[in-house]
């Protein structure tokens, strides 16, 4: 008798032993194997929701950029990234020809860094605010002197009158030799190695004097 229960308590503890030795070498490693999967499908769907929410944000956002696109350009043409006067002369003549006065003097004074507050100058990382000095003169009637200058608001490049001075003729407003003097300013936003000089100007105003006389 106790030769047949020592027989099946040794039975049994091969079966114990077996049973340890399959969970061991076979459940487990198959279980850290799913947990690895598990873990690795975890991060993956992590990814692909971030992702998501990415192009998500792009598609929420792509109806408005070429909106930022258009303000960015009009900005640059307002406050070119160079002195760029050929171009505002340009304009003047245009509004002078639209209006039907005569241009009798258009010339730039030297530039200098934009008077802007400390703050605002110091937050600038695009480049150099300069601020340029425009005298204009013209000639006309009356009425046609005040669009010319309501004109000159118009134009893409900003211009802002420092003083407007208007002048009658012999002829009195209706007479064609009233005049208008008005000085201005302008800027650029220099971001290349242009230097704050006298020499813009110069050649600017050799410019405006061409394009007077033309």
């Amino acid at each position: 008798m106790n030769r047949y229960r020592a027989t099946s308590i040794v039975l049994v503890a091969a079966i114990f032993v077996m049973a340890v030795l399959t969970i061991t070498v076979g459940v487990n490693p198959q279980q850290q194997k799913i947990k690895a999967a598990n873990s690795e499908t975890e991060q993956v769907q992590a990814q692909n929701d971030a992702l998501q929410q990415q192009i998500d944000t792009l598609m929420i956002a792509e109806p408005h950029l070429q909106h930022e696109k258009d303000l960015l350009s009009q900005a640059q043409r307002q406050v070119p990234s160079s002195y760029n006067q050929q171009d505002f002369i340009h304009s003047i003549n245009d509004a002078a020809t639209a209006t039907g006065v005569v241009i009798t003097n258009l010339s730039f004074s030297d530039a200098t860094l934009a008077s802007l507050p400390t703050l605002a100058t110091s937050q600038l990382t695009i480049g150099v605010p300069v601020q340029v000095p425009v005298q204009i003169d013209a000639t006309g009637t009356y009425d046609q002197l005040r669009s010319f200058v309501e004109e000159t608001q118009k134009i893409t490049r900003i211009s802002v009158p420092n003083s407007l001075t208007y002048e009658m003729g012999e002829g009195g407003a209706a007479g064609p030799d009233c005049s208008v003097s008005m000085q201005s300013m302008i800027w650029s936003m220099l971001t290349n190695s242009e230097a704050v000089s006298g020499d813009s100007a110069t050649d600017a105003n050799q410019n405006a004097n061409t394009a007077s006389n033309s």
